[in-house]
């Protein structure tokens, strides 16, 4: 597996990965998020920590960092709607989805990404990537 490069994408570390000839992934690197004020049972801060998630492999760079956008937007919308429930706030994620989604295929990396991509390979990716972390979200144990 061959480094392709580093980008950064809304504050959020993507990391380019050749597996093999026409199999891509990105690894995303970024650092959970707290509430302010939130406190350990100690007293202290917790402790940061990177967290990286990987995308599934993908024919083209280009469809894996559709990929990755798609799944760093879900998380910063959960984020910049105060970690609230995404089942409780169903709407909220659409509207986010779709704002998010247009804005992604106005931007210069998705028109220029369209030379070697079918819009709809670029679409898929990124809408499996706000999928699976929306996935992830309604999954966590919000006893922890």
């Amino acid at each position: 597996m061959s480094n392709y490069g580093n980008r950064y994408y809304r504050n959020t570390k993507l990391v380019i990965e050749k597996i093999r000839s026409e199999v891509y992934c990105v690894r995303v690197s970024y650092t959970p998020r707290i509430i302010a004020g939130f406190i350990n049972s100690d007293g202290n801060l917790p402790t940061v920590v990177t967290k990286e998630y990987n995308t599934p492999h993908y024919s083209t760079a280009d469809e894996a960092i559709a990929h990755a956008k798609g799944w760093v937007n879900c998380m910063e919308h959960y984020y910049s709607c105060n970690q609230t429930d995404p089942d409780e706030n169903e709407d909220s994620y659409k509207n986010a989805y779709e704002k998010d989604s247009l804005t992604h295929k106005s931007s210069p990396d998705y028109k220029d990404a369209l030379s070697s991509n079918s819009a709809e390979a670029l679409d898929l990716a990124y809408q499996t990537g706000w999928e699976n972390k929306l996935s992830e979200l309604k999954n966590i144990d919000v006893r922890n």
